[in-house]
This record gives structure tokens, sequence and C-alpha cells, in this order.
């Protein structure tokens, strides 16, 4: 029996990823409370604003079919959310009685329990510190503004109709975009005149190359999964006369346009992110999330179904039957969660730098390992191009374009795999039931797939990529694990697995690199001009020990678990404090199969220790609506 949520008590961006609903571009505001009855007054005036989990009026909605109940009436303008620390809710007036409840990791914070999670304190930008009283973190809001209806406004302003192909007219586009930043830097300026006016302080120091900045302001990085398939260092004309080419192939069908494959989110190492989160039940319509729980849900005996509530909001059973933490009055906790924030900096060049230099050795295995039987002697420059991207997918278990190295382990598979893609988008836009229907199911690739039963020996997807540190599918629990008896794998189970997921909500921050646009043969590796960009990550889950910390403390900084020793993850790992400055590396070991399918010699590839560091961060609690109600009543 599908669950039913109240969606009008919950905060909208635990049910909505917004980033992927056109609201490329945030602002981050963390508060501290000087007065708590004016912080309550400003809790009455900012309440009817906050965004709940109602569904949006869209193509997408009328498929689903939603509720009237469940779908608002109008697509907002602007989203607003919000969210408080332990010591933001003792600012706030709730009682001891009640914040003993809480659990340890929420009341401790995320500065207090810093080096458990590898991350050094010294390195945390100052808006995020709390060792000065004044500076300690109460409440973060974050609020986001529409770029499609400024979009369709440019539109309408020159008599044109509004389509998806308007995101390639580059004047349009930057004409909406600059609407959309008027918009934000009106709301925002609403948003900190009401917070002075109740002595709410706007912490600043959010970065170091502006530290009056009273937020930290977020962009999505779009850009077509097709584009992908052109090959780096070439001119626009030459990639649109590659892609001319392919549509002309007996491979692609006619009608595919450059508009078939959807705009995504990119992060600044230039890997397609924001795929696969775990689907939970009561989160969309049944109908449709049995569907969007294959290779996002839980798995028993080869099947997916949603992940039970209780694992991301407080007050439903959890995967264990049993309802995490719900400190009283249950009104206060119920449809509320947590959330840990973290301002993660992205080295992008000393990431891109290490891969160019280990490119030529693994040019040099590729042509040990692959026996290529065409006649066609490929250009240095495409070998070049191969190696790289083979080595970049290796570290994350996708390529860059999301497509997972399980159902796609060579570059000639992946762009076989991207062909496929193609000629189904192509034919499903001719119509037809049984076209549109290959065509979802192929999609469903990009999430439906697991290692322990796929690729045991990890030859296809390394054990130590991130996405299989991340999220390690059928391949966490122990009980899979017995050689002994082979029928177990067919048992294939996330039993364990399903206990540490979280929901992912973050953006990037800072312009993108320059590098990932330019030829990386002809790349001066010496050349070092980073300037700050990364991911305003934002993990939301119930208990913030068992899923958020128990992931970054155990899967992505330790590898025992995966019997790689003290190897972190390549891409999100942290060394501890004590011997990163030792500059030690850590590797990963990528296998491969001989036509016979015998295990070759592995290459060992050495990324850079540490492409990402913490600049610091803070745990939360998302409340209902019903709670900021409480707390803005001082109902305790």
């Amino acid at each position: 029996m599908t669950t039913i949520l109240d969606r009008l008590d919950i905060q909208g961006n635990i049910l909505l990823p917004y980033g992927r609903s056109s609201y490329p571009l945030a602002r981050h505001f963390i508060f501290h409370v000087r007065d708590q009855e004016e912080a309550q007054k400003f809790l009455s005036w900012i309440q009817p604003q906050i965004t709940t989990a109602q569904f949006f009026p869209s193509k997408r909605s009328d498929q689903m079919q939603i509720p009237a109940d469940q779908l608002r009436k109008d697509t907002p303008d602007a989203l607003l959310n919000i969210a408080f620390t332990a010591s933001g809710l003792k600012a706030l007036g709730v009682p001891n009685s009640v914040l003993r409840q809480f659990p340890d990791a929420f009341l401790d914070g995320m500065w207090d329990r810093a080096e458990m999670l590898n991350d050094n304190r010294l390195d945390w930008n100052n808006a995020w510190k709390d060792d000065q009283h004044e500076q300690t973190t109460h409440l973060m809001i974050s609020l986001r503004v529409a770029f499609n209806s400024c979009l369709k406004k440019v539109c309408l302003r020159r008599g044109e109709s509004f389509s998806k192909s308007d995101y390639h007219c580059q004047e349009t586009f930057k004409l909406a975009r600059s609407m959309m930043i008027e918009n934000l830097d009106q709301e925002s300026r609403r948003l900190l005149d009401q917070a002075e006016l109740h002595r709410l302080v706007a912490l600043t120091g959010h970065s170091s190359a502006d530290p009056e900045s009273k937020w930290l302001e977020c962009e999505s990085l779009f850009r077509s999964r097709l584009q992908d398939l052109a090959i780096s260092g070439i001119s626009d004309d030459q990639y649109l006369a590659d892609l001319d080419n392919q549509k002309k192939s007996r491979y692609v069908a006619s009608s595919a346009e450059l508009t078939d494959l959807r705009y995504s989110e990119y992060e600044h190492f230039g890997f397609f992110d924001g795929i696969g989160d775990p689907v939970f039940d009561g989160q969309y319509p049944a109908a449709f999330q049995a569907e969007m729980a294959q290779g996002q849900g839980h798995l028993s005996c080869g099947q997916w179904r949603p992940i039970a509530p209780g694992e991301f909001l407080l007050g439903y059973p959890n995967e264990a039957q049993e309802t995490t933490c719900h400190p009283m009055p249950y009104t206060f906790s119920k449809n509320g969660t947590f959330m840990a924030v973290r301002k993660l900096e992205q080295n992008v060049t000393a990431f891109h730098n290490a891969l160019v230099n280990q490119t030529p050795l693994m040019e040099h295995w590729l042509d040990q390992v692959e026996c290529s039987s065409s006649s066609e002697q490929p250009s240095a420059a495409s070998q070049f191009t191969k190696a790289l991207k083979v080595l970049r997918a290796k570290l994350v278990g996708r390529w860059d374009d999301g497509t997972p190295l399980v159902h796609a382990p060579t570059y000639e598979s992946w762009l076989s795999f991207r062909v496929r893609l193609l000629t189904l988008a192509g034919e499903a836009q001719k119509g037809g039931p049984s076209a549109k229907e290959a065509w979802k199911q192929f999609k469903t690739k990009f999430t439906r797939f697991t290692f322990e039963s796929d690729d045991t020996k990890g030859r296809r997807c390394p054990f130590a990529a991130h996405i299989r540190r991340s999220n390690p599918r059928d391949s966490g629990d122990p009980s899979v694990r017995n050689d002994s008896d082979p029928s177990e794998t067919s048992q294939a189970s996330s039993l364990l697995v399903n206990r540490r997921r979280i929901l992912r909500r973050g953006m990037t921050y800072g312009s993108p690199s320059e590098l990932m646009n330019e030829n990386p043969i002809d790349h001066d590796s010496s050349i070092s001009a980073d300037s700050e960009r990364g991911t305003f990550f934002v993990a939301i889950c119930a208990d913030l020990a068992r899923q958020f910390e128990f992931m970054q403390q155990q899967w992505l900084n330790y590898g025992s678990d995966f019997n790689l020793g003290n190897d972190i993850c390549p891409i999100a790992g942290a060394l501890h404090p004590s011997v990163a400055s030792d500059r030690k590396s850590t590797k990963v070991m990528i296998s491969s199969e001989g036509p016979d399918g015998s295990c070759t010699l592995p290459f060992v590839a050495k990324p850079t220790p540490q492409p990402v560091v913490c600049r610091g961060g803070a745990y939360f609690f998302v409340p209902s609506l019903s709670a900021i109600r409480l707390l803005a009543e001082n109902r305790f």
C-alpha cells in the first residue's frame, strides 16, 4: 500500500530536486539570532512564503495525473526553504527537554564532528566557523528563482513562441539569465531587510574571493547530454558536421535533433550529476514510483521497489520497520528531516593535470589489452582523447554523460550505447507506443544495474570507482559475498546499503573551468590558474550518523570495506588532516578482460590525492510547516 504524504506540511526541497525543475540559480544565506522574540516574528513573516512539496503544474505532472490537492495552482517565480541548527532551535526557545531528544550528531553539529569526517577546520570559510559566539550558525535560508518564466517573457517580447530550442540561442539565453538575476537580487534584498529588521545577523565570509558577501550563490551547469558525443578540442563547426554525419548514418533516425536529449546538470569536473537519487514510497504517484524505483530503490531477489519513507522523513517507518528519532511533541518532528550541508571546493586544475599526465600510460595500456580488428589507424589526438575519457570514466564509474560502466565498459561500447540512445530517441519522436516504450526502457539503463550480479570482479567498474563506493547497491550486503554458494548471488539485495542512502540536493558554485573546453592534448599541465569553484553539497536523510556520516567516513574515506586498504575515494574521499600534508597518494586499480575472458595486467591510476576540500558546513533540522508555526508561536 502506497504511503500518502502530507505534501502541504513537508518542505519542497525534501521531495523535489529544484535544479532539475527550472530553478537553476540559488542563494544560500546563514543567519545568527540575536533576539528570540524578534526571530519568532521573522518566522511568522516568512512562514507563508516557504515552498511546500506540492507538485508544480507541468507536462510531467500531467503525465503523472497528480491529484488536485497535491498540485499547485501555478508555477512559483521564487522558492524559499528554511532549516535550523541545534543551537538555532535553542536560540528560538526550544526547551532542553525537547532538544535532548534529538540525536547526538545533530546536537554536536558538523563543526564539532569535523575531525571524524577528516575535515580540516583550518580550511573552513569564516561563515561556517562555529568557534565564536557571535558567529554561530542558527538558521539557513535558501532562495531560488525560476528561469523558464524569464525565458518565456523574453520570447514573448520578441513576438516569438517559446520552445526548448530557445536554450540554444545564446542571445535569448543571456537576456533571460539577466532577468533571472534581477529577480533574485530583488528577493534577496527583501529577505535581508526583514532579517535586519528582526535582528538576525547575516553571516559573511562564504568565500575567500568576497569576504563581505552575505550569501553563497550557486548555479546549475547545464549542457545537452548529446554534446558528450563530441570529441574534445574540435571546433563547433566540426562538431556540428560530425553530428550531421551521425544523423545521416543508418544508425541514427533522421528525426533525431539536438533537442532530443534534455539539458542536464554537470559538476565542475565535467561529469553528469544527480543520477541515481533514491526513490522512496510516497514521493511520487504509485503508478510512477514503481517505474522510477528501478535501480534507485530497494533491491530484493532481483526486484526493485521504493525505499521506506522513514529513511528520509521523520515520523514514518524506515527500512527496519522502526520510526527514526521523533522528538516530542510529535507535531514538531513529523514530516521533518535532517540535512548535512557541505561547501566542497573542487581543484579542477589539479584533477585535470593528474589525469592528462597519466593519459600516455593509459594509451599504452589500452593498446596492450585491446585487440582492434579495424584496418583504419586512428589519429594521435583521438587516441589521446579516448584514453583520457577511459581514465576519467574508470575513476567515477560512469562516462561523462552518465552512462554506467557496467553497461558500457569500453570506449567503443560507450559510443554504441549513445548511438542506440539517439536512435531510439528519434524513433520515439515519430510516435508509436512501442517506440516510446523502447526509448523509456533504454533510459532506465542509466540507473538500472547492479555490481555484485553484473560485475563481480570489478572488470567493468573498478571497486574504487566513486559510484561503487558511494552507493554499493547489491554489493554492500556481506551475505551476498559467498563464493561457495553462487545461488546467493541470484538473491542479491541491498538491505544494508539502503539504510545508508541519502537524497542529494546540491548545486555548483563558481564559474566553469575553461579546461573543460580546451583540447587536452595541447594542455600545458605546468599552468595552474584555478579560481574558487565547487559543489554546495546537500544530503537529506533521517539519521545523520547512520546515513551521511557512515557513507563519508566508512565508504569514501576508508577503503577496507572494499578490500582497498587505506585508499580513499578518488573523487570525494578526504585524507585525515594529520596525513594530508604528506601528499599521500591514493590509487585506482583498473582491470580489463582479455578476449578469452582472462584478466589482464591491471593499470594503476594515481589521481590527485584529494581534489575536493571541505570549506565548511553544518547539520540542520528541516522542520515541517507545522513545526515552523510552533517555533514562531513559541508553543512548547
